[in-house]
């Protein structure tokens, strides 16, 4: 089964949410509010006072996305994850990272099944972008709301 997944608001937009959702026969959204992004940067600021605010951002966008997908990426054939971070080497920083949190669960993953390219063509919307944008703008409930601790959780593990 393949999967398409999209974002709506930003992650370094701390001034407004972002929802992340899931579609393809497998519809799944997750939300964080600006309040807990903030918490977010304000601590790994704190903790990592040599990273830059892009490898926040970049390390924020893939735990959320590991959070949306932990559950049935086992499940899942292809992902494809709207490219959100232009850059093949921003996406493979996020890839890794999202690898290497499901890896670290015990979850079996495969490096190829991760793929990033753009999910819009056309005038007809993806499905995740629907979800996603509809989650964002509150007309429809996440499956999971995210927190602060939810995210930080992920960077004290081993």
């Amino acid at each position: 089964m393949q999967v398409q997944v999209d974002q709506s608001g930003k992650v370094n937009e701390t001034n407004r949410p972002t929802a992340l959702a899931m579609a393809n026969g497998m519809d799944f959204s997750i939300r964080i509010s600006a309040r807990e992004k903030r918490k977010v940067v304000e601590e790994l600021r704190r903790r990592r006072p040599g990273w830059k605010s892009k490898q926040i951002y970049l390390r924020m966008f893939a735990t959320l996305l590991y959070l949306l997908l932990k559950d049935d990426i086992e499940r899942m054939g292809r992902v494809i994850v709207d490219t959100e971070f232009s850059g093949a080497e921003n996406q493979r920083d996020i890839k890794d990272w999202v690898l290497t949190l499901l890896r670290r669960q015990g979850i079996r993953v495969y490096r190829q099944q991760l793929v990033f390219q753009q999910i819009h063509r056309g005038k007809k919307e993806p499905p995740a972008h629907k979800l996603a944008w509809r989650v964002f703008k509150g007309y429809v409930k996440p499956d999971k709301i995210i927190t602060a601790e939810d995210v930080l959780g992920e960077f004290s593990k081993k």
